[in-house]
C-alpha cells in the first residue's frame, strides 16, 4: 500500500470518526431540547437512585425510573459542590426529565447539567473535524508523504 493510500484512508477514518461524533453530540442536544422545543420533556420522581462516591469530590448517580411500563436507568458523574447545591435536602425528591419519544434520553434537570456534555462534544469534535479539513485542503501532503517515505524505507 503506498503512503497516499494511507494517507486517504486516515483522512476518510477520521472524517467518519470525528463526524460521527459531531453528530451524536448534536443529536443529544437535540433530544434534550437544548436549542429548540422539538420534543416532549416529561419530569418523573426517581424509582430507585444511589449516590456512589468516586472520590472526595465526585460523586456517580445511578438512577431508574419507569414510563409506559418500562425500566431505563441513567447514570452522571458529578462534583459533591453541585449535588450539595443544586439537589434538594431529599434526594428521593430528585426530579428525572425524559424525552418521551426516545426514554432513554434522560438527565437530572435540577443539577442544571442538561447540555453540558453535548455542547463539550460538539466543540471538540467540531474543532477536531475543521482541524482534520483544514489539512486535508490545505496541508502540504506531499511533503509529509516524504518525510515518512524516508522513514518507513529506513525501517525495512
Amino acid at each position: 500500500m503506498t503512503l497516499t493510500k494511507l494517507l486517504k484512508i486516515t483522512f476518510i477514518i477520521s472524517y467518519l470518526f470525528w463526524g460521527g461524533f459531531f453528530l451524536h453530540s448534536f443529536s443529544e442536544l437535540m433530544l434534550r431540547n437544548a436549542w429548540f422545543d422539538f420534543f416532549d420533556i416529561q419530569k418523573v420522581k426517581a424509582e430507585k437512585i444511589e449516590f456512589i462516591p468516586i472520590n472526595g469530590r465526585t460523586t456517580e448517580i445511578n438512577y431508574e425510573f419507569e414510563y409506559k411500563n418500562e425500566k431505563y436507568i441513567g447514570k452522571r458523574r458529578v462534583i459533591n459542590r453541585i449535588i450539595e447545591t443544586r439537589l434538594p435536602e431529599n434526594k428521593e425528591n430528585v426530579e428525572i426529565s425524559f424525552n418521551t419519544l426516545i426514554p432513554r434520553e434522560n438527565y437530572l434537570d435540577q443539577l442544571g447539567l442538561k447540555t453540558r456534555n453535548g455542547n463539550v462534544g460538539l466543540i471538540c469534535s467540531g474543532f477536531l473535524l475543521l482541524f482534520t479539513l483544514g489539512f486535508d485542503l490545505f496541508g502540504n501532503k506531499q511533503k509529509w508523504i516524504g518525510i515518512y517515505r524516508g522513514y518507513f524505507s529506513s525501517e525495512g
